[in-house]
């Protein structure tokens, strides 16, 4: 299952960055193929004067519509790449985040319905696959390595001894040091 899963996190990962590199050169295309030879016809007819306002409005809002979902899929794939190396604790916690994404990277990239089918399928198989995990594996609440919630040095501003012990100890709660690293800086610090 392993093997699977992490087909199914890198496959993702491929087609949710291939589709955002799509969703930001097709508006350009669109622009240079078609609108602009429309344009420039529609200003060299006189009595269509408000239907190159019109036209440069819509292609706008086209421009923007595409911004926003190649923005999405930048999420999804950062979100398939951080999914392959994660644990099957930090995999339960993240699973409505990759069933979410998973659902929208299948709604932009399938181009007809067989297709549409055969990646829910794969979505939903990989999300029944998490809910088994999460029976041997509760939910964490916080992931200790993806976003710490301050970044903590020891540095020649801080003032006292206590407080880089202080500071110390916080970031081997943390995860952001070893217990080994620990030791040696806490008897650095208590030889100084």
């Amino acid at each position: 299952m392993q093997v699977y899963r992490k087909f199914y996190f890198i496959s993702m990962y491929v087609i949710a960055t291939a589709l955002a590199t799509i969703y930001f050169v097709i508006p350009f295309f669109i622009f240079f193929r078609y609108l602009q030879p429309s344009i420039t016809l529609l200003k060299e007819n006189s009595s269509a004067n408000g239907s190159v306002e019109l036209l440069i409005f819509l292609s706008f809002l086209c421009f923007i519509a595409f911004l926003a979902i190649m923005i999405a899929l930048i999420f999804a794939s950062m979100t398939f790449k951080d999914a392959i190396k994660l644990n099957e604790q930090e995999l339960v916690s993240e699973r409505r985040s990759l069933y979410g994404y998973g659902i929208f990277t299948a709604i932009t990239f399938a181009p007809t319905i067989l297709g549409l089918i055969a990646m829910f399928v794969f979505i939903i198989y990989t999300n029944d696959h998490i809910l088994e995990l999460q029976k041997e594996y509760p939910p964490i609440e916080e992931h200790k390595t993806k976003f710490p919630k301050k970044k903590l040095r020891l540095d020649k501003n801080t003032k006292t001894l206590m407080e880089r012990l202080e500071i110390l100890k916080e970031m081997k709660e943390q995860g952001l040091i070893t217990e080994e690293e620990y030791l040696t800086k806490k008897k650095d610090l208590l030889e100084m």
